[in-house]
């Protein structure tokens, strides 16, 4: 069973949903993570905003759980400048959703249930859905191409001294949105970012992971959501006002604190070729042979 037992304590008596991310085009256990929480329960929201076309067990990644969310911003998969889709199985769950992305109109369904709750005003254009339905046609060859690129890149860095790539679950098919390398510290003469120095100067679009670092930035930490208020009020919904608490920090997130650690995040592109992998590979496995001890 892959829920761990800190995973496991971070439920509480109180917990309606969990939220889990199918990273940079990766599938998650989301199976046994549903089959967890689901007698208990607790709904399961997938995000799928970096994994279009990203499968586990030949079935698309959203479509296990409560509902799927994806995103259409810039610069993921597909795009229609920005916005996005959920996918619901549950009717009256979509009635809902859908009336909170327009105002709690309900004019898609006949007005029974006009304003009888508050929502947003997060309607996509038809501008941008026009630009969606290209792009729906569009997207099983363009995850296609990431998949391929990606297993070429993985392919030839199977033996990469000193360090590994993010490998996909078992049974899955991952369309890799980014990836990235896990470098052992015990096995290279430098740190990680001296690395990722390296690989930038032989051409590779390599980064340090740390600009993920969330948990450590002021906003969780100081635990101040509203800065221009001077009463108590800024400090929600990290304190409730019945004095609840929520507190942040590393040991709730391991894995987490693992990949900025150890980890290096490679880019993928749409636009990149077999070649461009190539290269990419003969630079990394030279950076990485440089400095192995």
């Amino acid at each position: 069973m892959v829920v761990s037992e800190t995973w496991r304590k971070a439920l509480a008596e109180r917990t309606r949903a969990v939220v889990v991310v199918h990273l940079a085009g990766h599938a998650a256990p989301i199976d046994e993570i549903v089959a967890f929480c689901h007698p208990k329960g607790i709904a399961v929201v997938e995000d799928c905003a970096q994994s279009w076309g990203t499968r586990l067990h030949d079935r698309p990644v959203g479509s296990f759980a409560d509902a799927g969310c994806y995103s259409t911003n810039d610069y993921k998969h597909i795009s229609t400048g920005d916005g996005g889709f959920v996918v619901l199985a549950d009717e009256a769950l979509y009635r809902r959703v859908h009336n909170y992305a327009d105002k709690y109109y309900d004019r898609f369904f006949g007005f029974e249930q006009n304003k009888c709750h508050h929502g947003m005003n997060y309607r996509m254009s038809e501008l941008q859905g026009a630009v969606a339905c290209a792009q729906l046609e569009q997207v099983e060859v363009i995850t296609a191409h990431h998949h391929a690129l990606g297993e070429l890149l993985r392919s030839r860095l199977a033996d990469m001294p000193g360090g590994q790539m993010l490998t996909p679950i078992p049974d899955s098919y991952a369309t890799y949105w980014w990836t990235a390398l896990f470098v052992d510290a015990d096995a290279m003469s430098v740190d990680r970012d001296q690395l990722v120095v390296a690989l930038q100067a032989e051409g590779v679009n390599a980064s340090s992971y740390g600009r993920y670092d969330l948990i450590d930035s002021p906003l969780f930490q100081q635990r101040v959501a509203r800065p221009w208020l001077q009463d108590d009020r800024r400090y929600y919904p990290f304190i409730q006002p019945d004095g609840r608490s929520y507190e942040y920090h590393f040991s709730q997130t391991p894995t987490h604190r693992r990949l900025l650690d150890t980890a290096i995040m490679l880019s993928m592109n749409v636009g990149y070729t077999e070649q461009d992998m190539e290269e990419t590979a003969a630079g990394v496995l030279k950076v990485f042979r440089a400095y192995a001890r």
